[in-house]
């Protein structure tokens, strides 16, 4: 049986991550998968197909959707209007567009009521960590509360938001879908020429690296201050590199500045994944001190490198990393400076071979079983 599947263009549009990565590469191994299954996708004003070259690379207007991005947060009442015009849109040509179900990556349809939808909840941050998050975001949010009962299934991304689910929800266990991203098979290729590392001025096994957005729940706050505690030369000789776009907050201490202007600390912003790959395969440890997440792939990428990982001791992460990383408690500021110097004195030991328990063709098979049981329900 055919089905014709609504997704929103926005996170494939401009830069990819978190979300963009999740969908693009998912939709994509669903389409090598089902030559049953289409997507139809809206985007800011109108619906038009997805095909599988869409999925493959960013588009080439990143900067200027960048831009745009950045000048609505900072005027929220345009923000406001933007997404009014644009969920009435939705709503008046959804039924047009030919789509049986929307597949919601965003947790939400841009409008309510126009078309069946799957949800995609990635966590429930907005619940246990509201204050980390911009007002505009929360009411985005809380207007999934009243429709998820009534959703024909749930999708989510690891077995910790699905007991989140259960127990903010009350959903049934058997009408969520646990369908974990996959590690893209360039994260297991030998790592490149090093291009990246030589643009930041950083050698292999001589630096450490952090992926992830600049915002409080990323607890850079405590991996910075941790790192600040280090000899200066551990820090001279092994600095610390960040990864990642700026989210919507502040992130850093006061600790950062001083790093930064010493060298100690680099910005690498976003970079892409052939680049990613060289930084974590090169790394002296991945560091990734999130207080709550709903999976943490930078944790599975850089495992499929082969790169030591120290994970803050949540249950994300210990499904992400299969058990292979060092686990310390998030807000443990000396139990992270210690592991830092530990990895550091350990740097040139020889590492495990790389590899992934996560795998994008299995989560294909998954989300066809999802679009299956959508259909019967329909």
């Amino acid at each position: 049986m055919s089905v014709r599947i609504g997704v929103d263009l926005k996170p494939l549009v401009g830069q990819r991550t978190g979300v963009g990565k999740y969908q693009s590469a998912l939709m994509a191994a669903v389409l090598r998968a089902g030559d049953h299954v289409a997507y139809v996708g809206f985007g800011e004003r109108q619906w038009r197909d997805v095909a599988a070259a869409d999925l493959s690379q960013e588009p080439s207007s990143a900067p200027a959707r960048a831009s745009l991005v950045s000048i609505l947060r900072k005027a929220p009442f345009a923000h406001l209007a933007y997404q009014t015009l644009r969920s009435a849109l939705y709503e008046r040509s959804a039924r047009a567009s030919g789509a049986d179900f929307f597949h919601a990556f965003l947790y939400r349809p841009p409008a309510f009521g126009a078309l069946p939808f799957v949800p995609v909840v990635y966590d429930l941050s907005n619940k246990r960590v509201p204050q980390h998050h911009p007002a505009q975001r929360l009411r985005w949010m809380e207007k999934l509360d009243a429709y998820i009962a009534d959703a024909p299934a749930i999708h989510t991304i690891s077995r910790f938001t699905s007991d989140e689910i259960v127990e903010f929800y009350g959903v049934p266990r058997d009408k969520i879908h646990v369908i974990e991203p996959g590690v893209d098979k360039l994260f297991l290729s030998p790592a490149g020429e090093g291009s990246a590392l030589r643009r930041l001025g950083v050698a292999a096994r001589h630096y450490f690296l952090s992926v992830a957005t600049l915002e409080p729940r990323k607890n850079l706050v405590t991996l910075i201050r941790a790192f600040a505690a280090l000899p200066s030369s551990v820090q001279e000789a092994c600095p610390l590199v960040l990864v990642g776009a700026r989210g919507w907050a502040q992130a850093l201490p006061a600790e950062a500045e001083r790093l930064l202007a010493s060298g100690r600390m680099r910005m690498a912003g976003y970079v892409t994944d052939a680049d990613l790959r060289d930084l974590y395969a090169g790394a002296c440890s991945m560091l990734y001190a999130s207080t709550y997440e709903g999976f943490g792939m930078p944790i599975a990428e850089a495992r499929a490198t082969g790169a030591s990982v120290i994970a803050s001791d949540i249950p994300p992460h210990r499904e992400a990393s299969a058990g292979e990383a060092l686990f310390i408690a998030p807000l443990d500021v000396d139990g992270w400076t210690r592991a830092m110097r530990d990895s550091f004195e350990m740097r040139r030991v020889d590492r495990t071979r790389g590899r992934s328990v996560f795998d994008w063709d299995d989560s294909a098979r998954k989300t066809l079983a999802l679009y299956d049981t959508v259909m019967r329900a329909l």
